[in-house]
């Protein structure tokens, strides 16, 4: 078939004929071999052409290909049904019982594949796929079988669409090399170093996470999470990493206010907790749940009751007294919402700092204070709320709880009527918000009572 991408293209035919010159075997060899005229493999080699699925596979089968070799060779021909073969064999892998005993399909999710990469990017830049429709000229259910991978970005629309998302160059070779698919393991690497490679960029993502870093993180976490999908099936400790992977995944899009994108990962982090039926609780997993709960609430409308019940069932999971605090702060925030249950709240919290103090932890401390301000601000006690704050100043507060610290300050003294030092603490978020990529809705709320 004729090609449409000239990069895609001249990817492609680089890799095959580098396949073949590798092992030193021939034009006329390979296409005695393989069932293929001559003519037809120099047409593809020189980019002129591309080949049908079937006829890939006499080639590769004809070369000896491996597994990742193969997966490369697919994911970089430009047809939607080589990448809709890689996504059934990556189903099918999963869906077969490792030498544990363990079914993990459903829980372990598609593979990442080159269509969630573009849709993270639009997503990041908060456009609706009417908008970069519009702007590339082409019909809304176009992109959209993109972002689904069930037809291939064309290469006159790329530069136009790296433009519309601010896409970098790093993301853009992933989307027309389609990388995500041809993420394996150098094929040097065994088992458990891929892994402990898999392991160190887990830490490392974290870390960055954490840190409030943003520029590639949407395509790290995918590469990750693909690299990692490849050794689920047959490693348990890899779907250990791949669940944790999730967790912080789900964490930081839930932080950049992605919240939509968070939950599934969050669930299927969950989902592979559960498959494993993982006896040790481990500090990700509550990342998880609360990523989990806020996701049922925002997107889902769950009600009070329901969250609250939701962070219960995980209390027993909660073996350090950082994690139980954080339950039981996430449970006081809950049954507080629109004055559903105050009293239930505030004994909630009263639970979550006796845990944080037990921590010894100064950020649990500061978050168990803050969480009781918040419950005192919607029982109609502001002051009590600001005392609250006041009580628990640290010279330090995390990236992560910075934006909805200074917002939380800028409501209480705007209730108090303290309306200069609310505008302070506004003006403090808006910046944080901009020096971390946050989405500022909470502060474009408060605004607006100004």
């Amino acid at each position: 078939m004729p090609t449409g991408s000239h990069t895609v293209q001249n990817d492609f035919a680089t890799f095959l004929r580098n396949l073949r010159t590798s092992r030193q075997i021939s034009l006329t060899r390979l296409a005695t071999q393989a069932g293929i005229g001559k003519s037809t493999l120099s047409r593809w080699e020189s980019g002129q052409f591309q080949p049908r699925l079937s006829e890939l596979e006499a080639v590769i089968r004809a070369l000896d290909v491996p597994p990742g070799e193969r997966e490369r060779a697919l994911a970089l021909v430009d047809a939607p049904r080589a990448v809709a073969q890689l996504r059934r064999e990556s189903g099918a892998r999963q869906s077969a019982v490792s030498g544990d005993g363990w079914h993990g399909s459903e829980a372990v999710g598609d593979a990442p594949c080159t269509g969630d990469l573009l849709r993270a990017l639009r997503l990041r830049r908060r456009l609706p796929l009417e908008v970069v429709a519009a702007r590339l000229g082409v019909q809304a259910r176009t992109v959209r079988r993109w972002e689904a991978s069930q037809s291939v970005l064309p290469g006159e629309r790329l530069e136009a669409l790296c433009a519309l998302l601010g896409i970098q160059p790093e993301e853009r070779a992933a989307l027309t090399n389609h990388l995500l698919l041809g993420a394996a393991a150098p094929a040097s690497d065994t088992e458990a170093q891929a892994r402990e490679a898999c392991a160190s960029e887990v830490a490392t993502l974290a870390a960055g996470t954490e840190r409030g870093e943003h520029r590639l993180m949407d395509l790290r976490f995918l590469l990750l999470e693909a690299r990692l999908y490849q050794l689920a099936t047959a490693d348990p400790l890899a779907r250990r990493l791949l669940a944790e992977a999730y967790a912080w995944h789900g964490q930081w899009l839930s932080l950049r206010g992605r919240i939509r994108e968070a939950g599934p990962l969050a669930q299927r982090a969950l989902d592979l907790v559960t498959a494993q039926r993982q006896a040790s609780p481990e500090p990700f997993w509550l990342r998880a749940v609360h990523v989990s709960a806020v996701y049922d609430r925002d997107v889902r409308h769950a009600p009070p009751a329901h969250q609250v019940e939701f962070y219960r069932h995980w209390l027993p999971a909660a073996t350090r007294p950082e994690d139980e605090s954080r339950l039981w702060r996430d449970m006081a925030n809950a049954a507080s919402m629109n004055g559903w249950h105050i009293d239930a709240a505030l004994n909630f919290i009263v639970r979550g700092n006796e845990a944080a103090q037990r921590s010894g932890d100064v950020t649990t401390i500061l978050l168990a204070h803050s969480v009781h301000a918040s419950v005192l601000d919607r029982a109609g006690r502001p002051g009590d709320a600001l005392r609250q704050l006041w009580s628990a100043c640290v010279p330090v507060v995390p990236f992560s709880h910075a934006f909805d610290l200074a917002v939380r300050w800028a409501r209480l003294l705007l209730a108090t009527g303290d309306r200069a030092d609310a505008q302070a603490w506004l003006a403090r978020a808006y910046q944080i918000a901009d020096d971390y990529d946050l989405l500022p809705e909470a502060a474009d709320h408060l605004a607006q009572r100004f």
